[in-house]
C-alpha cells in the first residue's frame, strides 16, 4: 500500500471532526502536519481566523520563515499568515489574560490547532521556586479545557499522544486515519550503554545530531568530541541564564530556525530537551544519537531531522542488544583472562540487574558488533583472539 501525507485527499475526513472535543490526530514526523494545517484545515475553516499553537519559541521562530507578519502584544510575539495566527501556548495564555474584549477563540466557529501539546502538559507540572511566578502553561491547558467545553473546534496533532490521552481523557476523539502515513525512517538502529564510549567511536567523516537532556551533559559530550578534532555546536534555550551559548552556536541556532539547515562546517550538533520539538533540520544528517530511554523522546528528537537517516543510536539498559567498539589494543592479540577482564571493564556493559557483564556474556555482543572471535589453548591456558570481520 502506498504511504500518504496527512494532507492527501481521503486521509483525513474533515467532516468527522467534532466540536466540543479534543480531536486527536496521531501522525508520525514526516507525515506533513504543518502543510495539512496550512492547506487543508485553514481552507476548511472557511476563512475564519485559525489559531495555531506551537509549543516553543523555536517552533514559532521557524514559522515566521513563511513570510508572516510579526506582531507583539503584552511582550509576547506572534505571527499572522494566510488566515492563521501562530503563537506559543504561553503567549496564548498571556493574550487571553490581557485581551478579554478581543479575539480569544472562544466561540463555536473558532478553530484551534494544538501542535505537540504533550510538551506543554509536561511543562505545566514544573512549578517555579518563586510562588509569585505565573504558570502560563498551566493557564493555557485550562483555557483549552474551557474552549472544548464551549464547543470550539480544537485539534491536536502529535506523534506522541500518551500525555494528551491522560490530560484530556474525557474529551478525546480519536480522528480516524484512512491509509498508512509517510514517515522518516532510520536504515539501521544501534543500541549502546556507555555514552562516553559511543562518543569515542562515532564516525568522524559523518554528520550527526545528538540529543541529551541537560546542558551539563551537552558540554561534556562537546568536550569529548572536540578532543577528537570534530567541529561541534550545542544549541539550547536562549532563556537559560546559567549557561550562555557561544557566538558561533547562536549563529548555528539562527541558521537552523530560519533556514532549517546546519552550517557546512559543523559536523555534530547537540540539542537538549528545549529543542526536543520545534526544530526542523533539512540539511545532511547521517546519524542521530538519542541519549534517553523514553519512547516519546526518541520519536520527537529523531523527528528533528526532516529526512531519512542512515543510523539511529539508542540508549538501552539491556547489554545484550548493544553494539560495541573494541579498541585496537585488544584486536589481533592473544587475550588471556586478565586481558579479557580488562576489556569487560572498559566496555562497561551491564545486565538487567545493573551488574558488570563478564566475558562469557560480552563475547556474543562483540560478535554481533561485527567482530570474529577465535578461542584456543596455548601452554595449557585458554585465550581468545578478536578480529574485525571483513566479510
Amino acid at each position: 500500500m502506498e504511504k500518504k501525507y496527512l494532507g492527501n485527499d481521503g486521509v483525513i475526513n474533515l467532516t468527522e471532526l467534532q466540536s466540543g472535543k479534543m480531536n486527536l490526530i496521531v501522525a508520525p514526523c514526516g507525515s506533513g502536519k504543518t502543510t495539512f494545517v496550512e492547506e487543508k484545515l485553514c481552507k476548511y475553516s472557511q476563512g475564519r481566523n485559525l489559531l495555531y499553537l506551537i509549543d516553543s519559541k523555536n517552533g514559532l521562530t521557524a514559522f515566521k520563515s513563511r513570510g508572516t507578519e510579526k506582531r507583539i502584544r503584552d511582550g509576547e510575539i506572534y505571527y499572522v499568515h494566510s488566515g492563521i495566527t501562530a503563537m506559543t501556548y504561553a503567549g496564548f495564555a498571556v493574550y487571553c489574560q490581557y485581551n478579554p474584549g478581543g479575539e480569544v477563540w472562544d466561540t463555536e466557529d473558532a478553530w484551534i490547532v494544538c501542535d505537540e501539546l504533550q510538551s506543554v502538559i509536561k511543562w505545566e507540572k514544573i512549578k517555579s521556586e518563586n510562588a509569585e511566578d505565573i504558570n502560563w502553561h498551566e493557564i493555557a491547558i485550562t483555557l483549552l479545557h474551557n474552549r472544548i467545553e464551549r464547543g470550539v473546534n480544537v485539534i491536536a496533532i502529535t506523534a506522541t499522544p500518551s500525555l494528551l490521552r491522560k490530560e484530556f481523557a474525557e474529551e478525546i476523539f480519536e480522528v480516524p486515519i484512512h491509509g498508512e502515513l509517510k514517515s522518516y525512517v532510520a536504515k539501521d538502529t544501534c543500541c549502546y550503554q556507555d555514552f562516553t564510549q559511543l562518543l569515542a567511536q562515532l564516525p568522524a567523516d559523518k554528520k550527526g545530531l545528538i540529543y541529551v537532556q541537560r546542558v551539563s551533559a551537552m558540554l561534556l559530550a562537546k568536550g569529548i568530541l572536540q578532543e577528537r578534532g570534530l567541529s561541534v555546536a550545542c544549541v539550547w534555550s536562549i532563556n537559560n541564564e546559567k549557561h550562555q551559548m557561544e557566538e558561533r552556536e547562536l549563529e548555528v541556532r539562527t541558521e537552523i530556525l530560519e533556514n532549517e539547515r546546519i552550517p557546512e562546517d559543523i559536523q555534530i550538533t547537540i540539542i537538549n530537551a528545549a529543542s526536543e520539538t520545534g526544530l526542523n533540520i533539512k540539511s545532511e544528517i547521517d546519524y542521530v544519537v538519542v541519549h534517553s530511554t523514553n519512547e516519546d523522546t526518541v520519536i520527537q528528537a529523531t523527528g528533528r531531522v526532516r529526512h531519512d537517516i542512515d543510523t539511529l543510536y539508542l540508549l538501552t539498559k539491556d547489554g545484550r542488544n548493544v553494539r560495541v567498539y573494541v579498541p585496537d589494543e585488544f584486536l589481533n592479540k592473544f587475550l588471556d583472562k586478565k586481558s579479557k577482564d580488562e576489556l569487560c571493564e572498559m566496555l562497561n556493559l551491564r545486565n538487567e540487574k545493573g551488574r558488570l557483564m563478564k566475558w562469557n556474556s560480552i563475547k556474543s555482543v562483540i560478535e554481533q558488533s561485527g567482530y570474529r572471535i577465535f578461542d584456543d589453548r596455548k601452554n595449557d591456558k585458554r585465550y581468545s583472539v578478536i578480529m574485525e570481520d571483513c566479510a
